[in-house]
C-alpha cells in the first residue's frame, strides 16, 4: 500500500481526540501525520520543501492555530492566513500541494463566508467526514506527480 506524508498544522494534533484521527489516517489509509502547533512551525517546513529537503504529499490545516511556536494562548485565523499565503508563494514557484482544512469550531463548520475564502473544511465531530477527508487527501495526493514517482520507485 502506498504511504502519504502529510503536514498537520493543528494547536492540539497531539490531543488524545486527535491521534484518533492520526491512528486512523496511518491504520486505513497509510497516512502518517507529521504534527506541528503554529504558523511559524508550518513555514520553516514548507521553506525545507522549497529547498527540496523534505517531502510532503499533502498539508492538513486546522481553522485556529498558534501564530509562533512560543505561544500558549493565542489561537486564532491568522496562522491559517500565514500558512495559506506561504502556500500561495510555493505554487508560484511550481510547487502545489493539495490543502484541507479539518477543523473542530463550529462557528466555522458550514460556514460559506470561511468556504468561499479557505475552501471546503471537514468537521472534527464528524466520522463520516474524516473518512472523506482522509480519501480525498489519497486521491488529490496521487494526483502529484512527485507522490506519483515515489510511490512508482519504492525501491529507489
Amino acid at each position: 500500500m502506498n504511504k502519504y506524508n502529510v503536514l498537520w498544522v493543528d494547536d492540539e494534533f497531539d490531543s488524545p481526540d486527535l491521534q484518533e484521527i492520526a491512528d486512523k489516517a496511518e491504520d486505513k489509509f497509510s497516512i502518517v501525520l507529521n504534527g506541528i502547533k503554529s504558523a511559524e512551525e508550518a513555514v520553516e517546513e514548507l521553506d525545507k520543501i522549497n529547498r527540496n529537503e523534505i517531502h510532503y504529499d499533502a498539508i492538513l490545516l486546522d481553522a485556529r492555530f498558534y501564530q509562533s511556536k512560543n505561544d500558549i494562548n493565542n489561537v486564532d485565523g491568522i496562522g491559517l492566513r500565514a500558512v495559506i499565503k506561504k502556500l500561495d508563494q510555493l505554487e508560484g514557484k511550481g510547487i502545489i500541494l493539495p490543502r484541507f482544512i479539518l477543523t473542530g469550531q463550529k462557528d466555522l463548520e458550514k460556514n460559506l463566508m470561511f468556504e468561499e475564502t479557505y475552501g471546503k473544511s471537514y468537521s472534527k465531530h464528524s466520522p463520516e467526514d474524516i473518512n472523506v477527508l482522509l480519501s480525498e487527501i489519497c486521491n488529490q495526493a496521487d494526483k502529484r506527480i512527485d507522490t506519483q514517482i515515489r510511490h512508482n520507485n519504492k525501491e529507489v
